[in-house]
């Protein structure tokens, strides 16, 4: 800091440079610092000095604020110092109660003890404000509960609505040893009438005063809080008074502990079916466990009534859970309709040694529980030779080339057709000027891109077109490349990321960042504008146009464990890497910066050494090559997932015909059409195979016939 700031601070209208040394002083200026308490001790600045402290709680800066009596310059920085001088606002409103509650919290002792002090004596219009401003704030409230005054009127009403928000053993304790509930709505008082009222209504319950059809009422509602029903239920087993009502009579005795005399009031179960549909959120839930007390009851009625095909995740878990476990096989076969497919299939697939007796309804379940299909993946014999392999964009072929081949000689590529699971024919490319062997192959629109040892890129369509990469990317030894599939974009990966426009002719982005430094050797897409390279330190994920990329925490794929290879898949959402002779799945949460390793069950893993990996850029298919051969696994689609995830009895005839074009499309042999099979045939048995066509070839077929 220059002597010059020092000695213009101390003229009398230095007050330009006073400022200067207290934004120096803010910023930890040491010497700004001792300068400005000089100017606060003379009568400069005080209200600076008290806002600093607050801020910072420098030990330093508190003594001054009480030699000097410093204050802070408005709200909470007022406040907080007001109380460290032992003084607050003598008025008495709700601005004053909410000073009190702010300084309960704060960490300082000597502010804490004087409000607490404040709360322990503070008289009956003050006390009313702070009680008001305890909503919401447990250490106000418990400050509060060491005022011996009794509680009367406004902080009666408020201490009431504070304990139904919020129950507490020692607030309890005050309002049940008072005895008085909240004051009645005909009396003044502060808030709405409407929650006054409510609030007078739900004290009368706590302290048994409402009278017993309120009480019995109130131990079956839902609309009141948890333990305000508990402590209902509580009084109507001491005292047994009956809801006037049948279906709540029947929903109180199974929530009471009385499963008898549910049975004699709600023999058919009608009542109990009605009374859930009704209740609403933890009351449901506690409503399912009395269920489990009743001898006889139909669950599934009671739970699904006429509403078939509403129930939440967690009930239809434990419909299927109960039914399972008590054997109640014909009712867990009477819920498929209420179940999405997935769901559906699993529940069916728990039945033993059953089968229903309709025949109709026998062969649907002999469908269900049948052995899935033995999913065997696309084996292509490649023997102990290099190959690189990139599918088409849209990944209905598979192209392999030999990777020790000059491509000077040619690039001659195996294709194979997904559709047709195996080779239809063998092509060549002529037109490479540049020797060099294949590193690395990608997507690129119906033909491939291949990196070449020269730092050449090789578009392979009708023809073959070189295009060199210096130039473009400004770098030299590229080892990676990957291909976006919606832009066509291509990664390129060397020292730098590079990112090319689909035809290689312009280049999109590039990172400054060196990356060759850190062993970088993979890279996939997960979005457009994203991308994840694999490094011996772990890995990163880099944005375009980003300059620095981004650590993403994945230690299974990090160290000795690095990826050897790396793909995005099902639409950029997963990665698969192989690492070690096994095959890893991940997924990237890039907003926390972690990676989390997933299940794939839609794939039967290798028992080999897995040492390659690669994916269609749209994630239909994964290959993997193991010892002499490459296993291309899939087609793995997404594509109707919406209608799997529906409850069957919300299906109508539309989806049968669209689940069985599906079906149609996709065939017996993969495991999404051996699920669209199983679909079909639950809803050709509810609708007797009359399947309407979809909404838009028929009116394709109507506009047709005009003439």
């Amino acid at each position: 800091m220059h002597s010059w700031l020092r000695l213009g601070a101390r003229l009398p209208g230095g007050l330009k440079y006073r400022r200067r040394l207290a934004a120096l002083a803010e910023n930890g200026d040491e010497a700004a610092l001792l300068a400005m308490i000089g100017h606060v001790r003379r009568g400069h600045f005080r209200e600076w000095l008290a806002d600093l402290w607050v801020r910072t709680r420098d030990e330093r800066l508190r003594a001054l604020v009480i030699e000097t009596g410093a204050v802070g310059s408005y709200g909470r920085n007022l406040q907080i110092t007001q109380a460290l001088h032992g003084r607050l606002p003598d008025r008495v409103d709700y601005q004053a109660a909410l000073n009190v509650a702010v300084c309960v919290e704060d960490p300082d002792d000597a502010v804490r003890s004087y409000a607490l002090t404040v709360c322990a004596t503070a008289g009956e219009n003050l006390l009313d404000m702070l009680w008001r401003a305890a909503a919401g704030r447990p250490a106000l409230r418990d400050a509060l509960l060491a005022n011996p005054a009794p509680l009367t009127g406004v902080a009666l009403g408020w201490a009431w609505r504070s304990w139904l928000d919020r129950p507490d053993d020692a607030l309890w304790e005050r309002l049940a040893g008072q005895g008085e509930p909240s004051p009645r709505p005909d009396s003044a008082f502060s808030f709405e009438s409407e929650q006054y009222a409510r609030t007078y209504a739900q004290s009368m319950v706590a302290l048994g005063l409402a009278p017993p059809d309120r009480l019995a009422a109130a131990a079956v509602s839902g609309e009141i809080p948890e333990h305000l029903r508990e402590r209902a239920a509580r009084i109507c087993r001491e005292r047994e008074p009956l809801p006037a009502q049948p279906v709540r009579a029947a929903v109180f005795h199974l929530l009471t502990g009385a499963p008898e005399r549910y049975q004699e009031v709600d023999p058919d179960g009608s009542l109990l079916a009605t009374g859930y549909a009704r209740t609403r959120g933890p009351l449901r839930a506690r409503l399912r466990e009395a269920m489990l007390g009743a001898q006889g009851l139909d669950l599934v009625r009671a739970m699904t009534g006429e509403r078939r095909g509403r129930l939440t995740p967690d009930e239809r878990a434990y419909l299927v859970r109960e039914l399972a476990i008590s054997g109640s096989w014909a009712e867990l076969w009477r819920l498929l309709p209420v179940l999405p497919f997935d769901e559906a299939l699993a529940a069916v697939r728990r039945i033993r040694d059953w089968r229903p007796d309709d025949e109709r309804e026998a062969a649907l379940f002999d469908r269900l529980t049948a052995p899935s299909p033995a999913l065997a993946p696309l084996v292509i014999e490649v023997g102990d030779r290099e190959v690189r392999l990139a599918f088409t964009a849209g990944g209905a072929r598979l192209y392999v080339a030999d990777a020790e081949t000059d491509v000077r000689d040619g690039v001659r590529a195996d294709v194979y057709s997904m559709w047709r699971r195996g080779r239809v024919r063998t092509a060549t490319w002529r037109g490479a000027r540049v020797r060099g062997r294949i590193l690395a192959m990608a997507a690129s629109g119906a033909g491939f891109a291949a990196l070449t040892s020269r730092d050449h890129l090789l578009l392979a369509h009708r023809e073959l077109r070189e295009v060199p990469l210096q130039p473009l990317t400004g770098d030299s030894d590229h080892i990676a490349l990957a291909a976006h599939r919606r832009t066509g974009r291509l990664a390129v990966l060397g020292h730098r990321l590079a990112v090319l426009e689909r035809d290689a002719d312009r280049v999109v982005t590039a990172g400054e960042r060196v990356l060759r430094e850190r062993d970088a050797g993979q890279v996939a897409f997960l979005r457009a504008q994203g991308m994840a390279v694999a490094t011996r330190a772990g890995m990163l994920a880099m944005n375009m146009g980003d300059v620095e990329p981004r650590e993403v925490r994945v230690p299974f794929l990090s160290g000795p464990a690095a990826p050897e290879a790396l793909v995005s898949y099902d639409g950029g959402a997963r990665l698969a890497a192989s690492s070690g002779g096994r095959i890893v799945f991940a997924a990237l949460d890039l907003v926390s910066g972690e990676g989390d390793q997933v299940e794939e069950p839609r794939l039967r893993l290798p028992a080999e050494r897995v040492s390659g990996v690669w994916s269609s850029p749209g994630g239909e298919y994964l290959a993997l090559r193991t010892g002499n051969a490459i296993e291309v696994h899939g087609p793995f689609f997404d594509e109707g997932d919406a209608m799997l995830r529906r409850p069957l009895a919300e299906l109508s005839r539309e989806h049968l015909a669209e689940a069985a074009r599906m079906h149609a499309r996709l065939g017996h042999d993969c495991l999404p059409g051996w699920r669209f099979g199983l679909l079909v045939a639950c809803l050709e048995h509810t609708y007797g195979g009359d399947a309407a066509p979809p909404r838009g070839r028929a009116r394709a077929r109507a506009g047709a016939q005009r003439p």
